[in-house]
């Protein structure tokens, strides 16, 4: 038989139709949720910055990317965005007025929260977003290709060599089987 002290632990019908129903709460000790700012235009790090002046955990994620003069930067995986922990029982004007902030998020009168795991999977990637990605030519000696760019717009060639930025290839021009140097991104793959 149960003593007293065990019945008392034990849920029974009775017992659950009087307790209040349950409400989904944060533990207590738990991290507050990430919240989304917009920053003003191209202002992500000043935002970032300035958010943990004010003791605010924020986080910028970042990718790197190559420009149209083939270097590569690392800028905002979402321009304009950026997500901070908030705890959404204390004032959050720190957040909206921090140089480089032009908006909290908004979900009605409360912040958006962003999910915990998506986050997570944002910052689990962070490493390999900012390593370049490697840079094997796309072009081999031998493919066919047409031109996508320039007077010789829609040519057909044959690729002998590729360099980092340069390919040269044999094409028909002027009746002629010539050699000319044009730019890797001007080559695209031939249809049939």
């Amino acid at each position: 038989m149960l003593d007293a002290t065990i019945r008392e632990c034990v849920d029974t019908p009775e017992r659950l139709r009087q307790q209040p129903p349950l409400r989904c709460q944060a533990p207590s000790g738990s991290r507050p949720p990430w919240c989304v700012v917009a920053s003003k235009p191209q202002a992500e790090r000043l935002a970032h910055a300035n958010l943990h002046r004010r003791g605010f955990e924020a986080y910028l994620p970042l990718v790197t990317v190559r420009w149209r003069d083939r270097t590569w930067h690392t800028g905002p995986l979402f321009p304009g965005y950026l997500f901070v922990r908030l705890d959404l029982s204390r004032p959050w004007n720190p957040v909206r007025y921090a140089p480089g902030v032009f908006q909290l998020l908004m979900t009605g009168d409360r912040p958006s929260i962003c999910p915990e795991g998506a986050v997570s999977a944002l910052q689990a990637a962070e490493v390999e977003r900012a390593i370049p990605p490697a840079q094997e030519p796309p072009w081999r000696p031998g493919d066919a290709v047409s031109l996508r760019k320039g007077p010789m717009e829609g040519h057909h060639a044959m690729v002998l060599s590729v360099g980092t930025d340069m390919a040269l290839v044999s094409l028909m021009m002027l009746g002629q089987l010539r050699e000319v140097a044009v730019d890797v991104d001007c080559l695209r793959a031939r249809e049939a």
